[in-house]
């Protein structure tokens, strides 16, 4: 099996190709390299078109012209179908990029040394906020303090206001067929709808790596609309918790909050 591990990043993009060309660098950087990019490309200019081309060069860089999609959550889904059966899969921005070049060799050391465990489904680990102008670190998202959890723990630390974003985890294939496709009623917040979907998994194994590995640039579309994420992960806590979601939902927020001030291991 260690020999199988392998990696399926999935990039939505749209007249990015200038933030590709650092996300581009880290990938091709990895010490550990078998993996695959797919691009899932809106529709985007000759300019950005031509340079992702160029990228398929190396043909471990795939392309996907999908004129129809729009939104990154449909483009994440479209994607999905692309995975192979020892695939792990990873989503990522235009504008997010490996914090180092162990990541993916820190990731499959961790699965590798999960083999065992054949309900293995997720891995965890930290990612970064990086100010789109000053590049300074501007909140840093730790996963808990822990080696591993199942599915009572995961539902567990959601309550308590621990809630991943799709840069933060690499799915097993198997994992992420399950739980497709994305609810696209959700245009800023379905990957905190797919989170909790989790739940539906039924020996869900999560394991944690106590690094930062992603990086994620400032400056996003989920930042622009912020009042419309909110929104949206409002009534997402409803659905899952009804007349108790004001609890993990304030909690959820306190601790994004405090992530700008603090190392949080939580």
């Amino acid at each position: 099996m260690k020999k199988d591990i392998s990696f399926l990043i999935i990039v939505p993009t749209y007249n990015s190709y200038n933030d590709l060309k650092r996300l581009f660098v880290s990938i091709t950087s990895q010490t550990f390299q078998l993996w695959r990019v797919l691009f899932i490309d809106g529709n985007s200019n000759y300019e950005h078109k031509k340079w992702i081309k160029q990228c398929t060069e190396d043909e471990r860089f795939i392309v996907i012209n999908e004129k129809q999609i729009k939104g990154i959550y449909p483009a994440m889904t479209q994607g999905v179908a692309y995975a192979k059966k020892n695939d792990w899969v990873i989503f990522m921005g235009s504008d997010d990029w490996f914090a180092s070049p162990f990541s993916l060799k820190n990731i499959k050391e961790k699965i590798e040394d999960n083999t065992r465990d054949r309900y293995l489904s997720i891995v965890f680990y930290g990612t970064s906020f990086i100010h789109h102008k000053t590049r300074n670190i501007m909140r840093v998202n730790n996963v808990p303090f822990l080696k591993s959890a199942n599915k009572r723990v995961f539902l567990r630390l959601l309550f308590l206001g621990y809630l991943p974003m799709h840069q933060s985890a690499c799915f097993s294939s198997k994992t992420i067929i399950n739980l497709m496709p994305y609810d696209h009623v959700y245009k800023l917040a379905a990957d905190c709808d797919l989170f909790f979907r989790l739940k539906l998994i039924r020996n869900l194994r999560i394991i944690f790596i106590q690094k930062n590995l992603i990086y994620i640039q400032s400056g996003g579309i989920s930042s622009k609309l912020t009042a419309q994420r909110i929104s949206e992960v409002f009534k997402i806590y409803i659905k899952n918790y009804r007349i108790t979601f004001l609890v993990p939902f304030l909690a959820r927020y306190a601790r994004k909050i405090m992530s700008r001030f603090f190392n949080l291991n939580i």
